[in-house]
């Protein structure tokens, strides 16, 4: 009798326990998705978008009658997240998709404390994400703070050149928002935490229709010395190969053409005897280089860099004895090298 109750003591034991788990399940099944009524709206809103919920997100949107500019977060630094500025933090399109659709609204605000802007979240993550800011800047309604130049001399200008948006820098610097700005040269000339304007960003990347379209602007300021290798966009130019923008920045007044540059050797140049080795370089390419396009491209480099020698021989206040005397070229060094009498026109 003793073990029969001992087993029937145990069974009901298990049983109870049994019974308290099912409780427990069905509770936690019946309260998860229900909102927490110790959430505000506004709470609610910024929990469906870190989570991607584009339907409860959408319900209370539309419940609040938000806007892209709603704000739904404060963070640590004191900035604060809008409705847009979250969904694209937290790499929602569906949701970013939503707001851009329904924005009702014809500004884009920026960020409250570091002065970044909605768009300037956008830039750098990926290809749906350059479509939202392509459609953005296709609206000109849409007011997008193009101008807005943070503490770390960012603008959205800057990051489409840094995140390689080549499509989306060209379509800044065409925005009415951009072009009628009474602003464009303290945007234009101001450098980033990392020391480039948006001209030696360019240069420095290669996007040679974006530097293009950037000298188009008399305002630019050419003689600004980018911050890592201490040279002028006319050196960037030349050392990556860009000979018709090195031209084009000739166009502008140089505080002095026959200034000093040291490399990371710490050997002395100037602007001309760099283009001097440069030009020798893509002569050799082109009589003996690999690809027959690559030869083709030297042998255009070289008609380019013949023209840019020139232009910087005629330049005013240009030293023609700094070649011969420093580096030991006289003008029949030159010719002879290049096969060019016309090249030097200076008397020895």
């Amino acid at each position: 009798m003793g073990s029969e109750l001992k087993i029937k003591e145990s069974v009901v034991r298990h049983l109870f326990l049994i019974t308290i788990l099912f409780l427990a399940v069905g509770f936690v099944g019946c309260t998860e998705g229900e909102p927490d009524d110790s959430l505000s709206d506004i709470e609610r809103t910024f929990r469906a978008i870190t989570k991607c919920d584009v339907d409860t997100f959408a319900s209370y949107y539309r419940a609040r009658k938000l806007n892209a500019n709603s704000i739904l977060s404060k963070q640590n630094d004191g900035s604060r997240l809008t409705s847009f500025t979250a969904a694209s933090a937290y790499g929602c399109m569906p949701i970013l998709e939503y707001i851009v659709k329904n924005r009702g609204t014809s500004t884009l605000e920026s960020y409250e404390t570091d002065n970044s802007t909605a768009l300037m979240s956008l830039l750098g993550r990926g290809s749906d994400f350059d479509r939202i800011a392509v459609s953005l800047l296709e609206d000109t309604s849409v007011k997008l703070d193009l101008m807005k130049v943070s503490d770390e001399g960012n603008s959205a200008l800057t990051e489409a050149i840094v995140r390689k948006s080549s499509q989306i820098a060209l379509m800044i610097l065409k925005h009415p928002e951009f072009q009628d700005s009474q602003n464009k040269s303290l945007l234009l000339n101001t450098r980033n935490q990392y020391g480039d304007t948006p001209l030696i960003a360019a240069i420095e990347r290669e996007q040679d229709q974006v530097a293009r379209e950037l000298l188009k602007f008399k305002v630019l300021n050419v003689n600004i010395v980018e911050g890592r290798n201490r040279n002028t966009p006319l050196v960037a130019a030349i050392s990556r190969d860009m000979p018709l923008i090195a031209i084009l920045i000739l166009e502008f007044p140089l505080e002095d053409i026959n200034q000093i540059f040291v490399n990371s050797r710490g050997e002395t140049f100037t602007a001309a005897h760099l283009l001097v080795k440069r030009l020798e370089t893509n002569i050799n390419f082109a009589n003996m280089g690999g690809s027959r396009t690559g030869r083709e491209n030297a042998q255009t480099n070289v008609r380019l860099y013949i023209q840019l020698l020139q232009h910087i021989f005629r330049y005013p206040g240009y030293d023609p004895t700094i070649i011969a005397t420093e580096y030991g070229m006289t003008a029949r060094d030159l010719n002879a090298l290049f096969g060019n009498e016309e090249l030097i026109y200076w008397d020895e």
